[in-house]
């Protein structure tokens, strides 16, 4: 009979040949030290971050007198009025983008702190990934250092380790919360920052590290894994990004990229607030004055309320398609003739993304049209002949794209291409308009000026409301781009689920099976209906036709719904 024999010990024994080398003392020591300087490095770095943070605030984004002595406001006017617990990390945060970004020629001693404060964040995260190396070797001990003397000694170093990699993990999160970083979407805002120094079991041996084998704490928050929270900062150009993100509250920022003739940098900025039953958005268009480095507002959009909970809301309407574009070289700032040449420009490109719109459905219902032709004739069902006509043309179209086919990808790729062209016109106006009324609230010209120019915004305001609502329908009419890891399929209409999975052939086909889930009634009570379809699409000519199938049914208890059903059964066949 085998038995195992059992070494009582307050540290796991390991033998040293094994793949982990013995604990080095000294080096532990070493890091102990560099952890609690690392410590005292932040500490020291943001404090005088914020402190030449809240100088060039004042000194740059509290407005400015023009040479006729009107007052021209800061970028952030609307926001440093409000509440000081919200108002003054939101500005901080939004100064501190808009620094980065635009990179003046001669920058803020803010903006080298923040530099500085970042490349601290990075030291920490080597210097903890390191601390995690070191005591994970402290699970391994020579055979001729096993002594309860020796044992004591790295109980305590090992804790006083884990202590100092604590201390710098939490000191390098703080750090990292007060800079602007793109805040991803959570239900659990606390643990935005938490998230981001979270990795997986890789980081500890195999085996359970609670502290009552070693008589060390198991390691929390240990670093990201490399490229997570990227550093430094860098802001992706026309990426809406948030700097914000609470319960009741979002505030975003979109670097443009754009600069006109005066070096002033734009950007767009957004707070979206919760009422009571709707949301409401708040927008402006400001700028870093490259020049002088001033952050100045530009122009206030009108607020636009909807109806819905935030989070609901900011997912369908914070997404404007955004084009790269370039600003025409203009002499000075904008005419009301520019804004209304931009807003003709950009009328024309509406129509032809209404045309291409119009083209791609007309060729999809012709396509679709044909395949059930040719089923007719070789006395096959209709696809989809239980549905009705728009979604049974919008599931043709998602086969067809799947498929590659050319009847649905080259007039798709023809309206994609007409959004890209009205979305760079959009662009293009709106950060003229900015610029047009900005000029004209440092020149404070004659009335009938100012009247010529609030008309030609005016219309603009109304041809770029057009044409995004015509993009957003454009894009929905189309199949969702699969390459996108967010892609996202249409919600058809209620009570029903469509499952789409496709494969090659070796004859050249393309093989879909295709699940349709719907809740109905019957004589016996509600029930689930699964109709399963195997298709074939040829791909040279876009024909789908229907290769077998077969129907199921589910019945639906009285506190079951579509998708619970869907959960239960989906895996099966």
């Amino acid at each position: 009979m085998r038995m195992r024999c059992l070494i009582p010990c307050a540290l796991a024994l390991v033998l040293t040949a094994g793949p982990l080398p013995a604990a080095d003392t000294d080096n532990a020591d070493r890091l102990i030290a560099n952890l609690r300087q690392i410590v005292r490095d932040l500490a020291d770095s943001s404090r005088q971050f914020r402190s030449d943070l809240d100088k060039e605030i004042s000194l740059h984004d509290r407005g400015y007198r023009a040479p006729e002595g009107h007052k021209i406001p800061g970028a952030d006017a609307d926001l440093i009025g409000g509440p000081a617990d919200l108002s003054v990390p939101t500005v901080q945060k939004l100064v501190t983008a808009r620094m980065i970004a635009a990179r003046t020629a001669s920058p803020p001693t803010a903006l080298a702190d923040c530099d500085r404060l970042q490349s601290l964040i990075v030291k920490a995260r080597g210097l903890t990934a390191e601390a995690n190396s070191q005591m994970r070797q402290f699970l391994v001990v020579p055979a001729d250092r096993l002594n309860s003397r020796t044992d004591a000694e790295m109980k305590v170093q090992g804790t006083e380790l884990t202590k100092a990699r604590n201390a710098a993990t939490d000191a390098a999160k703080k750090a990292l919360a007060i800079l602007p970083v793109d805040l991803p979407a959570t239900d659990a805002p606390e643990d935005l920052f938490d998230a981001r120094w979270t990795v997986g079991p890789s980081a500890l041996p195999v085996g359970k590290n609670d502290g009552t084998k070693t008589g060390l704490p198991p390691p929390q928050n240990p670093p990201a894994a490399a490229g997570d929270a990227a550093l430094p900062l860098r802001f992706e150009r026309n990426k809406r990004i948030s700097l914000v993100r609470e319960q009741f509250r979002r505030v975003t920022l979109t670097d443009t990229g754009l600069e006109d003739t005066r070096s002033r940098h734009l950007f767009y900025e957004e707070e979206w607030l919760q009422r009571q039953g709707t949301t409401l958005l708040r927008r402006w268009a400001v700028a870093v004055n490259g020049a002088t480095g001033q952050h100045t507002l530009l122009r206030r959009y009108e607020p636009r309320e909807f109806d819905g909970d935030l989070d609901e809301v900011y997912r369908s309407y914070a997404r404007d398609f955004r084009s790269r574009t370039e600003l025409p070289d203009l002499a000075s700032s904008p005419s009301p003739g520019d804004i209304a040449a931009a807003t003709a420009e950009t009328a024309r490109s509406r129509a032809e993304l209404e045309s291409a719109v119009l083209s791609f459905k007309t060729q999809i219902r012709e396509a679709l049209a044909r395949s059930d032709a040719l089923a007719a004739r070789q006395t096959k069902s209709e696809l989809d002949d239980d549905l009705p006509k728009a979604i049974r043309e919008s599931l043709f179209a998602i086969r067809g794209h799947q498929a590659r086919t050319p009847v649905v990808i080259d007039p798709e790729n023809a309206v994609r291409a007409a959004i890209e062209e009205t979305a760079g016109k959009v662009s293009s106006l709106e950060a003229l308009g900015a610029f047009a009324e900005a000029g004209a609230l440092e020149r404070e010209g004659p009335a009938g000026d100012s009247r010529a120019l609030l008309e030609a915004l005016n219309r603009a305001d109304t041809e770029m409301a057009a044409a995004r609502s015509l993009q957003r329908d454009a894009l929905a009419a189309l199949p969702p781009d699969v390459s996108r890891s967010d892609a996202q399929f249409p919600a058809f209409m209620k009570d029903l689920i469509v499952r789409l999975r496709g494969s090659q052939s070796p004859a050249g086909s393309v093989k879909c099976r295709q699940e349709v889930w719907r809740l109905e009634a019957s004589d016996k009570g509600r029930r689930v209906r699964r109709s399963i379809a195997l298709i074939d699409t040829d791909p040279k000519t876009g024909d789908q036709l229907r290769a077998g199938g077969d129907v199921k049914y589910y019945p639906v208890g009285a506190g079951d719904t579509l998708e619970s059903i869907f959960d239960e059964y989906a895996a099966g066949p």
